[in-house]
């Protein structure tokens, strides 16, 4: 049965949803097209009208996700005139999406799906290096970041050290790390690297409930 256009975009946006619940819950490999026609309550041949097979589901359902994520982080900082409740906001809002991490699942999509890996170091390596270098020189215009600092290794010091803590989930058992609470602690120490007198004033200061 072919989908008609308005429902198009509803069924396509629920079935990617879907697979990344199930993907993180039960892991990548583990996930047939069986169990998310069953979750979804829909046939396996409508959900082959939006992928070709299983690599291009995870491709697709990883392209949703850093989409969402694209278009949730622009919206934070166009609406954030401040570089330091723009930073704080991203961050946290960062950390909430790691919260749905469980470990071995980056690892699982680097080793068995390369092609949707490339999709994420892009985001990393493209998006977010560009939102870190416009945050740091709305900051120095905004006298909260120091004049001095060299935006774009700063910047790269950022996705280092964020990619490593996203992968530390692959490396220690989940009961003895709390990521969201370790991602919020490398914000504040990137944030701490850069800040003026006048922009620790401003972090010091900054409400918690603004990032709710």
């Amino acid at each position: 049965m072919e989908i008609h256009a308005s429902c198009h975009h509803i069924i396509q946006e629920k079935i990617y949803t879907k697979s990344k619940e199930l993907f993180l819950r039960n892991g990548i490999r583990n996930v047939t097209m069986e169990d998310l026609a069953k979750e979804l309550g829909i046939s396996k041949k409508t959900i082959y009208q939006f992928v070709e097979n299983k690599a291009d589901l995870v491709l697709k359902s990883v392209q949703y996700d850093i989409d969402s994520i694209e278009r949730d982080t622009t919206n934070i900082c166009l609406s954030t005139d401040n570089a330091v409740d723009e930073m704080l906001k991203i961050g946290f809002y960062i950390a909430a999406c790691l919260d749905k991490f469980t470990p071995g699942r980056l690892s699982e999509l680097e080793k068995f799906y390369p092609e949707s890996w490339l999709l994420v170091e892009k985001h990393q390596n493209e998006f977010v290096v560009n939102l870190i270098i416009q945050n740091l020189k709305k900051g120095i215009v905004q006298q909260l970041y120091r004049p001095e600092i060299e935006v774009e290794k700063i910047s790269l010091f950022y996705i280092s050290g964020s990619t490593s803590m996203i992968t530390l989930q692959d490396r220690f058992p989940e009961k003895r790390w709390d990521f969201p609470q370790y991602f919020k602690a490398f914000i504040e120490y990137h944030l701490r690297a850069i800040l003026t007198t006048s922009g620790l004033k401003h972090f010091i200061n900054f409400s918690y409930d603004k990032t709710s």
